[in-house]
């Protein structure tokens, strides 16, 4: 998809490149049915790729949604664990250091899952960000030149 724009920019790069500069006015002769357009074609792309951006971020939700239910089943399995231990009449004192050692570690590893998913869709997020932006200055170049 990205490839498709990428294409398109290359195609109106080069008919910029190879149009009639005429110096003393500062202006080129270009094809405008041509360069035209490729602009409409990258015009309709764009809308692809800010759908593309919009399964990036309901991935995000998704990573985060299960992050987070994973993270509930951590602490409610170590909970169970812990009352559990608790319930052990000889060893009490043990099951609660236990315990909490045991929350603490899911708590921690339920934050680590949560901020790898962050990470990975700001990540993402970033990179369509940058493509986005790239492909809006060669088409507000494009236009400037007509």
């Amino acid at each position: 998809m990205l490839n498709k724009s990428f294409k398109i920019i290359d195609e109106i790069k080069l008919i910029v490149k190879k149009s009639l500069v005429i110096p003393i006015l500062e202006r080129a002769i270009i094809d405008y049915q041509k360069l035209s357009s490729l602009v409409d074609e990258l015009d309709k792309s764009l809308p692809e790729e800010i759908e593309e951006a919009k399964k990036i971020i309901k991935k995000k939700e998704e990573l985060l949604k299960e992050a987070e239910e994973e993270a509930e089943n951590i602490i409610k399995l170590a909970r169970e664990r812990a009352e559990y231990l608790l319930n052990e009449n000889n060893i009490t004192q043990k099951a609660k250091r236990e315990a909490e050692i045991i929350i603490e570690d899911a708590k921690k590893e339920a934050e680590d899952i949560k901020k790898e998913a962050e990470n990975y869709a700001i990540l993402l997020l970033t990179k369509v960000e940058d493509i986005l932006k790239k492909e809006l200055e060669v088409i507000e170049r494009a236009k400037n030149g007509l």
